[in-house]
């Protein structure tokens, strides 16, 4: 006579319930492995669209200082027209240059190549036809100083969506070129104190794309520019920079305002609300 009870055969899973386990577990890794992937680009985003902030910042500042690249090979010359001359010189060291002055900067940005931006340092004349001082960006017909075009990338994904200018609405025809240009003697709006006093413009025309690597494309561009009635208009607003997040569903709206502020705003959506 057996004494107990009867022992049991010991049973392991079976493949349904072992498939069963293997889908659950791999259903939660994955859905940890997205939850974490999205909290990382959120913050590259993050990270990057304020990054771009700081930099646009620190271009105005530089402007304000008065400060462009320390290049010792071009000379400026007023030429016939009115229009500037910039031409290579190894003889002229900077600051030599008398005819001409620093005149500010521009920030050209294009769809057509989304994840750069160039900065143009702009030199103009410094008398108009009558020998007296310039008043304004347009009367000093402002081109660009070659040796000093700066192609930066944007990184963490981000890429150039369009512009709002005045608050006129955005858009991504061809590219923008926000400008932050001296106010010269007379102005009398100038907005920013510091040793270079500035006002913020855009162009009167979109900025082509295929100048935005291309120092002599833009020279010549604005060159053109300045011949225009409505050159280098001012902005009385600010000007809105929309760039997107290449793995969130976001935009970061960066507003250069009136006053040379720079502010950035998140919004939900790749387009910044528009």
């Amino acid at each position: 006579m057996k004494r107990g009870g009867e022992q049991q055969s010991a049973q392991g899973f079976t493949i349904v319930e072992t498939l069963i386990v293997l889908a659950v577990t791999g259903s939660l890794f994955v859905m940890a492995a997205l939850t974490i992937n999205g909290r990382q680009n959120k913050t590259d985003f993050q990270v990057g669209v304020r990054g771009l902030k700081q930099q646009i910042q620190q271009i105005v500042n530089e402007t304000v200082s008065g400060y462009y690249p320390n290049n010792t090979d071009f000379s400026c010359q007023a030429g016939a027209g009115n229009n500037v001359k910039i031409t290579d010189s190894s003889s002229n060291t900077q600051g030599s240059n008398s005819e001409c002055v620093f005149g500010g900067k521009a920030l050209a940005l294009s769809v057509q190549n989304p994840t750069k931006y160039t900065v143009y340092s702009m030199a103009g004349r410094r008398l108009d036809s009558s020998n007296a001082d310039v008043s304004d960006a347009s009367k000093a017909w402002l081109t660009v100083i070659q040796k000093s075009t700066i192609v930066s990338n944007i990184n963490n994904g981000l890429e150039y969506v369009g512009a709002n200018v005045d608050g006129t609405g955005f858009t991504s025809d061809e590219g923008v070129a926000v400008a932050f240009l001296s106010g010269f003697a007379g102005s009398g709006t100038s907005q920013q104190a510091g040793v270079q006093q500035l006002n913020l413009h855009n162009f009167s025309r979109p900025w082509p794309a295929n100048t935005q690597s291309d120092s002599d494309a833009a020279r010549s561009w604005l060159d053109t520019e300045a011949t225009t009635s409505a050159a280098y208009p001012k902005v009385s607003k600010g000007i809105g920079l929309c760039f997107k997040s290449g793995g969130t569903d976001q935009s970061g709206l960066i507003t250069i305002t009136n006053g040379l502020e720079v502010t950035l705003d998140i919004k939900n959506g790749t387009t910044c609300g528009a």
